[in-house]
Formats: C-alpha cells, sequence, structure tokens
C-alpha cells in the first residue's frame, strides 16, 4: 500500500515539473485563442478598399466641326480659362453671311415689300369685287326670269282659256311653250350658280382676313404702319438669330474649366470631330477626396462622421488621417478593382473621405486601404 502511495506521489510531482517548466508555451496558446476570437470580431470592420478621386474635365465641342488647331499635349498643365482647342468655323461664318445680307435686305427693301403687299390686297380687294358683282348678277337674272316665267304662264293661261273657246288656233298657244321650258331650266340652274358665287366671296372675304390678320391691320393702322411693323419684325428676328450665331462662334473656342494636367488627346488638327466628342481629358495634379468601397455585411459598423486612416497600397508615405463625408445610400456591387475576393460578387455602399490635413495628398485614381479605428463596444464590451 505505501508502495502504491509513493507512486502516486510521484506522478503528480512529475507533471507539476513538467508544467512549470513548459509554462509559456500554455500562454502562447492562449494568446494564440484570445488573438483568433478578436480577429473573428474584428478583422472584418478593420479597413476597406478605395481608390482616390480622379475629376476628370472632358474638353469636347457642342457641335460637330473639324478641328482647327489644338494648343496643348499631354502632360501639360493648365489653369481654368486656358484655350484648350480652336475649331474650324468657315461653315458657321457662312451662315452669318447669309443672315448679314437677310438682315441687310430686310432693312433696303421697304418699298419693295410694300409695293408687293398693296398689288397682293389690292388683288385680293378686286377679286373680292368681281365676284361680288356675279353673285348680284345672278340674283338678278334668277329674279328677272322669274318674273318672266310668272308672266309667260299668265299669258299661257288666258290663250289656253281663248283656245278651249276656238277663238284662237292652236299655233298661237304652242308658241308660248318653249320659253316657258327654257326659262325654268334657267331658273333650275341659277341657285348652284348663286351658291358657288356665295362661297367664292366668303372665301376671299377669309382670306383678305387672314391677310389683315397677318399684316396687323385693323381699324386704327393704316396700311403703311402694318408693313413697317412686319418689316421691323422680320427684322428682329434676322437679328437674333445672327447674335445666336456669333454666340456660337463663341463657343467654337474651347477652355478648360478647372485647373489639371492633360492627360489625354483624342484628335489632331484636321480631324473632324462630331459634337460632343472628346477632345482632351485634363485631370488634376493631386487630389484629396477618397471614394471608399463598404462590403455590405459591414452595415451599421461604421458612422458617416466618423475618423479614419488612409495609406498608399504601395506603402509609400505615412498614413494619413481622414473623415467620413458621406455614405451612398444605395447599395451595388462593388468594382473588381476593389474587390478582396476575386471571381466573387460582392456587394457594397460606396462612401466619400476627405483627407484632414491639407499637407496630405493623392495621386488621382491610385489605390488605398482605409483603416477604421476599433472600438470598444465592437469588441463586445461596454465603454
Amino acid at each position: 500500500m505505501k508502495r502504491n502511495r509513493t507512486k502516486t506521489h510521484g506522478t503528480g510531482f512529475e507533471v507539476w515539473r513538467w508544467l512549470s517548466r513548459h509554462w509559456p508555451l500554455f500562454i502562447w496558446i492562449a494568446a494564440v485563442v484570445v488573438a483568433a476570437w478578436l480577429y473573428s470580431r474584428t478583422s472584418r470592420i478593420r479597413g476597406m478598399q478605395g481608390v482616390a478621386e480622379t475629376l476628370e474635365d472632358v474638353i469636347a465641342p457642342l457641335e460637330t466641326a473639324k478641328l482647327a488647331e489644338l494648343y496643348i499635349q499631354v502632360g501639360d498643365v493648365v489653369q481654368a480659362g486656358d484655350p484648350i482647342a480652336r475649331m474650324d468655323t468657315t461653315l458657321l461664318e457662312a451662315r452669318m453671311a447669309i443672315e448679314d445680307a437677310r438682315l441687310l435686305e430686310a432693312e433696303h427693301s421697304i418699298t419693295g415689300y410694300q409695293r408687293d403687299v398693296a398689288r397682293m390686297m389690292q388683288n385680293f380687294a378686286e377679286s373680292q369685287r368681281t365676284a361680288e358683282r356675279a353673285l348680284a348678277s345672278e340674283r338678278a337674272a334668277l329674279q328677272r326670269d322669274q318674273a318672266k316665267l310668272a308672266a309667260l304662264r299668265d299669258e299661257y293661261s288666258r290663250r289656253e282659256d281663248l283656245r278651249r273657246r276656238n277663238l284662237i288656233r292652236e299655233s298661237e298657244l304652242a308658241s308660248l311653250r318653249p320659253d316657258i321650258a327654257a326659262l325654268e331650266a334657267s331658273i333650275a340652274t341659277r341657285p348652284q350658280l348663286i351658291a358657288l358665287h356665295t362661297d367664292r366671296v366668303a372665301t376671299l372675304r377669309s382670306d383678305q382676313e387672314q391677310l389683315r390678320g397677318w399684316l396687323q391691320i385693323d381699324d386704327a393702322n393704316s396700311f403703311a404702319d402694318a408693313v413697317v411693323e412686319a418689316l421691323d419684325a422680320r427684322a428682329t428676328m434676322l437679328s437674333a438669330r445672327a447674335e445666336r450665331r456669333q454666340l456660337q462662334k463663341e463657343v467654337y473656342t474651347l477652355y478648360a474649366t478647372r485647373d489639371g494636367v492633360v492627360s489625354r488627346v483624342y484628335h489632331n488638327p484636321g480631324s473632324v470631330v462630331s459634337g460632343g466628342d472628346p477632345i482632351a481629358l485634363l485631370v488634376p495634379e493631386t487630389t484629396r477626396t477618397v471614394i471608399g468601397f463598404l462590403p455590405e455585411h459591414y452595415q451599421g459598423q461604421i458612422e458617416w462622421d466618423q475618423g479614419v486612416y488612409v495609406s498608399r497600397v504601395s506603402g509609400e508615405g505615412r498614413v494619413m488621417g481622414a473623415s467620413m463625408q458621406a455614405i451612398a445610400p444605395e447599395v451595388r456591387s462593388l468594382p473588381v478593382r476593389v474587390n478582396p475576393i476575386r471571381n466573387e460578387p460582392l456587394r457594397g455602399r460606396r462612401v466619400v473621405l476627405e483627407l484632414t490635413d491639407e499637407n496630405d495628398w493623392l495621386v488621382p485614381g491610385e489605390s488605398v486601404r482605409i483603416s477604421i479605428p476599433l472600438r470598444w463596444e465592437w469588441l463586445g464590451f461596454a465603454r
């Protein structure tokens, strides 16, 4: 029995001695367990990918024209307002010359215009008087034929009575019948002729009223005043068109809208450039704005006004502080460039950051890492 107790006591002592010698191993195991737990809670929210914002200034003409001159080349530094290119204005100047000729013609053609319009109004008035005379003539002829027919019918009735009493011959009665038939036929056609003349008079009157309305002639205005007003309106219209052509000529010279560097040149002088087709592309030399992409499963773990840190993917330069400016309201597919999992679609929200130090800057388009400071509540502890 003593031998067994001694053996048991010896085994426990050996275990304790082994533990006392290898305690650093258990410390490292515990550290690994804690680190794994912290990583599982925090690695998903430690950072995200982003790119430095690139503001592009696209230089493009409004209308299709030939590129006459190009004042820049790739790499040139330009400022807002600097001329970039000039489009050929030959066709536009030809249109402007036509507009000027028409304006000059309008200013010196009052007499001829008055003569033409007066002749046109005179023709309208003469045609209307002729139609009215023809209408009156047809109405008078109808009344005349009706009166003759009534008289012949009375005479025919009287002779018919005499013939029944054998006081006259049949030939005297029959001689009236052709005249009566002719008058009846004439009277039957008169209403159609009267209707045609009536429509003709109404049409001429309507046309004349439309002409007077076009010339803005009423009882208070004279014909000469109406002609002058019409010519003034035409001259005003042509002058406005000429001014518009002049404005178009001014926009045929293209200018930079912001400071930057010429990134690309798409056309050379002599090329025909369609309206809206870019000629050159300008980008800023540096930027302080970063576009980040927050994966969808990180929602609720970042605030829009939270401070973050930005570092270059290349590793060059110091870590730069940045502030969250905005978070897009919608969730979209992340660009392939910032997707940490290749060949697998990932969705997220777009965030906008601004470097806090005015001396910090990034190259437009370069990739960056965005680090988010840890918070106690993210670790599962209350502050």
